[in-house]
């Protein structure tokens, strides 16, 4: 599997996507009048702008991105990593004595289309003219939009430099280190203050890159430990009882709702997310026993 794509020329690049030149420049020069965007609420109650593109972008997005998968990435990676997922991010922590946790503030709107440029061009070892056209079809009013094609892949590949340098950090202190898009988890018998002072001065060095102070968490094995979402505490991952409570009420609510209440539409939504979040418990619940 190749480190470097080596579009070295516009011509080369429109043959590896199958997509004419004379498109791709149009596109990258009018890429604001193909994205829509819309608010997806969240847990604290404020919303987060979830980005997606009309067709003629989306195509091209979705062939780029099967370019940018090829690229080698950071075992340490998991979100939007095939065959990683939330639950073998998770499974990395199972049975340490204690978690670390820290997350990134603003994640995708801090992956500035400069940022972008110099991924392509320097890190990619794309031509000056390719690397200026790839940052102009995958970002938006300046950074990466949050929920189109190729999104996840900069977002991981941005972080390459990153996860070797926490890697290394990590195993100096004995500890394990994983990250799922922007979380980052450490885990092991102990986490020494030293340990994490070198840690963020080594994230202060990446000067785009900054830490909600408030989602910054050390845990026991006395106090809950919940990494991506997932119960850690046994041999496996398992589904919180927070969660299965959350679901099974969401169930009972709709079984008691009556059709004036929903449309078909609605309705028909609505039992699909609970059944979504039901095969979800199956699948996490399944692979493995509590030990």
């Amino acid at each position: 599997m190749k480190k470097t794509l080596d579009l070295w020329a516009l011509k080369h690049l429109a043959l590896c996507l199958d997509i004419s030149e004379d498109e791709l420049i149009t596109v990258s020069e009018n890429t604001k009048k193909y994205y829509f965007s819309w608010k997806k609420p969240k847990k604290d109650g404020t919303f987060r702008e979830i980005s997606d593109t009309a067709p003629r972008l989306k195509i091209i997005q979705k062939k780029l991105h099967q370019l940018l998968k090829k690229v080698v990435l950071s075992d340490a990676a998991h979100g939007g990593v095939p065959g990683r997922t939330n639950q073998s991010n998770a499974d990395a922590h199972c049975g340490e004595s204690f978690i670390y946790k820290l997350d990134f503030r603003s994640y995708f709107p801090s992956i500035s289309h400069q940022r972008v440029f110099h991924l392509f061009r320097h890190e990619l070892n794309c031509s000056n003219d390719v690397a200026s056209l790839l940052t102009k079809l995958t970002t938006i009013n300046g950074c990466v939009p949050q929920g189109s094609s190729t999104s996840m892949d900069i977002a991981n590949l941005v972080c390459r430099n990153l996860d070797a340098w926490l890697i290394g950090l990590s195993k100096s202190f004995g500890l394990k280190y994983t990250r799922y898009v922007d979380d980052l988890t450490f885990s092991g018998k102990h986490i020494p203050e030293r340990f994490k002072k070198k840690l963020k001065k080594i994230i202060k060095l990446k000067q785009w890159l900054y830490l909600n102070d408030s989602k910054e968490s050390l845990n026991g094995k006395n106090q809950e430990q919940i990494v991506t979402g997932l119960n850690i505490k046994y041999k496996k991952p398992k589904i919180t009882r927070a969660y299965k409570r959350s679901v099974k009420k969401e169930k009972h609510i709709l079984s008691k709702l009556s059709a004036n209440e929903l449309n078909d539409t609605e309705l028909e939504n609505s039992k699909s997310s609970v059944k979504g979040k039901e095969n979800y418990i199956l699948h996490i619940e399944g692979a493995g026993t509590n030990g």
